[in-house]
């Protein structure tokens, strides 16, 4: 594989393929971040947005805190 970001655009089409989704716009999402960001968005940004999301499937709840991401909260303009 060329790079990880080809590796999660190939596993997005892959996802996308097996559940009759259209992923056009998340593959753009991600190869923006990309480009903005740099790698550490596949290796920091996501996982602590994971991590996140996860804690809250557990709790039943979400804080309003709960998916900040790099100084940012998730529906901000920038996520």
């Amino acid at each position: 594989m060329k790079s990880l970001t080809a590796l999660v655009c190939s596993l997005i089409n892959e996802v996308g393929a097996a559940s009759s989704t259209n992923v056009e716009r998340d593959l753009k999402t991600v190869t923006s971040r990309v480009e903005g960001e740099g790698e550490s968005f596949l290796t920091i940004t996501l996982p602590a947005f994971s991590a996140a999301f996860e804690r809250a499937l557990d709790t039943g709840s979400i804080a309003s805190v709960s998916f900040r991401v790099s100084g940012r909260e998730v529906g901000s303009p920038c996520f």
